[in-house]
């Protein structure tokens, strides 16, 4: 069972309190208060050796999420009306397309299936059939192209004009002259069978990189129209557009400067673009897809109805709590200057624009262009108090995943797995008295035992900071917990606590709540390092190693300084000279 689905399922079945094994002890024993924290520099976590700068680029294919952007790029030409019929046609196609899986990460998916074969083959005679039959040609084709015989000259035009966007480099006069004759020896079908093979092409499926020039030792540097690819991929989760194709034939791309230039442009022209591939960047950064909807269970409409809600959770809810934690990141984004890394931590700031969730927040709903709506003092700071994070989809929190999440996807700190055996000793545990127990008293108590503490007193106290919140998010004033029948009726009151002791770049100190937890998070430049490793991942493709320390050095300098900031670190990962450079196979 793929480990973040197990998680899920944990998370949603009675066996929330799962445990692990082989954490080993707590490494971090000296004790501070949090004022004594220092931001390290970016050498504390990055040790950066000039002489090892570039790392394998493994062939990658399109995701399916930028095989079916490309495709609508390509079908920009179209009248609205064409364009839509024919993305509609290619959208009920692409339903078989098997979905990227591999890993945390989309990009991380390299396999290539007979299923990816025979679904990009569809889509190809689809899209090629459908662009030849519109009455005017000219607008996809060019005006020569609307005769009846076209001449050689106006058929190499067109070859040469979609080759580039397809091959995302200029057709070479052999791949042209190829072509061309592939297309006369077609007959009546020449044309569909031309626009088909080229939407079938190696280069247009996969991210193909072998034109550069040698420079040292299996390390190419990248051509100008391969960088133009690499950066649309990586902001525009696209086909390079006319920028980039202008940067590339101009040689702007042939400089790090001349590349910053055009990424500043890229953030500017192509915001809503880039804002959509940040969003994409935090939903694989949080695993969205693993995130439950919300049970239909009678324990947990009481709940709903208890805390106020007018509406019966379902996804729409779900869907709103998450895009909230994307909308939060682009706000630090774009709406406020230099935004940082400890604004995404301390934020005090609603957003919200779904009527449920701000029930949930007890705060106005914003309407953008007006001010932005402010939580009452200390019960918010950031994404991880936000109700994104802290739902479960049942009545109950579920600590020990929020305590996992942090670990992971805050401080990248390595948790194993749990095993079979542990999860269903906890889930048939006689002994514990769940109506008369806090969550976090459950928790505690059946992750005591000598084989599961190791891991539990990392875990446990990150988790039973947020318990100043209920399942849904909601900030719970009075420390009430409710607990329920199966019919729903309430049973019991609970006052549950929130204070715990976390340990960080080896200080342990106490903290009343997850607002103070993420305090001391965003002081301690860990969670700023961990957020480097997992955009470098997300752009790289691949999970980082030792070689790729000078790049993620320069991402958390960017990221952490006084002039920069969440932005400024986003676009320096297109102009680092890891990005631009490919080392080949020995």
């Amino acid at each position: 069972m793929r480990k973040s689905i197990r998680y899920t399922f944990l998370f949603l079945s009675t066996a929330v309190t799962l445990t692990y094994q082989a954490c080993g002890q707590p490494q971090h024993i000296s004790s501070s208060d949090n004022s004594s924290l220092v931001m390290p520099s970016a050498t504390y976590f990055f040790k950066c050796s000039p002489d090892s700068i570039t790392t394998d680029s493994p062939l990658r294919r399109l995701t399916k999420k930028e095989y079916l952007n490309t495709l609508a790029d390509l079908a920009q030409p179209l009248t609205k009306v064409e364009k839509t019929a024919l993305l509609q046609t290619i959208q009920l196609k692409a339903q078989l397309l098997p979905e990227d899986n591999a890993g945390q990460y989309e990009k991380f998916d390299s396999r290539v299936s007979t299923n990816h074969i025979q679904v990009q083959y569809d889509i190809a005679s689809v899209f090629a059939e459908q662009v030849t039959s519109i009455v005017n040609k000219s607008i996809f084709f060019g005006a020569c192209m609307s005769s009846p015989t076209p001449t050689m000259a106006c058929v190499k035009s067109f070859i040469s004009t979609f080759g580039l966007k397809t091959l995302r480099r200029p057709p070479t006069t052999a791949e042209v002259d190829e072509l061309y004759s592939f297309y006369l020896n077609r007959g009546t079908t020449g044309l569909v069978d031309l626009v088909a093979r080229l939407l079938l092409h190696p280069n247009f499926l996969y991210h193909i990189e072998n034109e550069g020039r040698e420079f040292s030792p299996n390390e190419l540097k990248l051509t100008s129209y391969e960088i133009a690819s690499r950066l649309s991929y990586l902001y525009l989760e696209s086909m390079p557009n006319a920028l980039l194709f202008a940067a590339a034939e101009s040689g702007q791309l042939n400089t790090i400067s001349g590349v910053e230039e055009v990424i500043n442009q890229l953030f500017e022209s192509e915001q809503i673009r880039v804002r959509a591939t940040i969003e994409s960047y935090v939903a694989e950064w949080l695993e969205f897809k693993y995130k439950p909807g919300f049970a239909n269970t009678a324990k947990l409409q009481s709940l709903a109805t208890l805390i106020g809600l007018s509406n019966v959770p379902d996804n729409s809810l779900r869907d709103a709590m998450l895009k909230e934690l994307q909308d939060l990141v682009t706000y630090y984004v774009w709406d406020v200057p230099n935004g940082n890394f400890s604004d995404l931590m301390n934020s005090d700031i609603s957003i919200v624009q779904d009527d449920q969730l701000a029930e949930i927040y007890g705060v106005p709903k914003w309407i953008p262009g007006q001010p932005v709506q402010r939580f009452p003092s200390s019960e918010r700071s950031g994404l991880f108090t936000r109700a994104g994070s802290l739902y479960t989809g049942s009545e109950k929190t579920s600590p020990i995943h929020y305590g996992v999440s942090v670990i992971r996807k805050v401080l990248c700190d390595e948790i194993p797995n749990p095993s079979q055996d542990i999860i269903d000793d906890a889930a048939r545990d006689p002994s514990i008295d769940y109506l008369n127990k806090t969550q976090r008293d459950i928790v505690h108590e059946m992750t005591s035992p000598n084989r599961c503490i190791g891991c539990h007193q990392l875990i446990n106290p990150y988790g039973f900071a947020a318990e100043t919140y209920d399942s849904f998010g909601k900030f719970r004033n009075s420390f009430k917990e409710y607990k329920f029948d199966e019919n729903g009726n309430v049973v019991n009151q609970l006052t549950t606590n929130s204070n715990t002791e976390i340990s960080i770049n080896g200080h342990s100190m106490n903290v009343s709540n997850a607002v103070e937890m993420n305090h001391v998070l965003s002081k301690s430049g860990k969670a700023q390092a961990c957020f480097v490793r997992n955009f470098y991942r997300f752009a790289q493709r691949r999970t980082e190693n030792i070689t790729d320390q000078c790049g993620m050095n320069r991402l958390y300098t960017e990221l952490t300084r006084t002039e920069g900031g969440l932005k400024s670190m986003f676009k320096s990962m297109g102009s680092d000279i890891s990005f631009l450079n490919r080392k080949v196979g020995k």
